[in-house]
């Protein structure tokens, strides 16, 4: 709360005595909080030869990038979201093969995943002392020192995610609407 008092007091003064300040401050609060506010530096007012900031690229939810991803090289939104009822068994199975063998090609290539442990499934595996939950979690006797590996677990080792570039109306959109014209 103090600090907001602070803040409040020092916005007042700026907006009062400096222009470009006032501009900036009433935009915020005319745009709300989502609007990027980009501070002149105090000291050296700006000159009309600089050359104005570049406009900063739309921005959205990386989640949301990669369910892009997923959607547009494998149609996995398709397989997961539609209705499956009136498809038999074999059709869902054929269909899932490929909808997975793609998604597994397209974030192997954006985040390069490979597994956690060395060892297989049934292999043994020492646990080193205060372990990171993280990267083990233990079953059954929790101050074992080894064990069984159950699942080798996964571990990216890039992240490789496509730059969005689209319009703020369209940062939801997960997969354009497909039209074939002329049918």
């Amino acid at each position: 709360m103090v600090m907001r008092v602070a803040l409040a007091f020092r916005a007042f003064f700026a907006a009062l005595f400096r222009k470009d300040a006032a501009e900036r401050i009433e935009k915020a609060l005319q745009t709300g909080p989502t609007a990027p506010v980009v501070p002149t530096p105090v000291s050296a007012p700006r000159s009309e030869s600089k050359p104005a900031l570049a406009a900063k690229t739309p921005t959205r939810s990386e989640a949301l990038t990669l369910l892009t991803v997923l959607q547009r090289d494998s149609r996995l939104l398709d397989l997961v979201c539609e209705s499956l009822d009136g498809y038999s068994d074999e059709q869902i199975g054929g269909a899932a093969r490929n909808v997975l063998t793609d998604a597994g090609k397209a974030l192997q290539r954006m985040f390069g995943l490979q597994s956690l442990a060395s060892q297989g499934e049934g292999e043994r595996i020492d646990v080193p002392e205060n372990p990171s939950p993280m990267r083990y979690r233990i079953t059954g006797h929790a101050s074992a020192r080894s064990g069984r590996v159950a699942h080798p677990g996964w571990i990216a080792t890039k992240v490789d995610l496509p730059q969005w570039t689209g319009q703020r109306d369209d940062a939801m959109v997960l997969a354009p609407v497909e039209v074939e014209a002329g049918s």
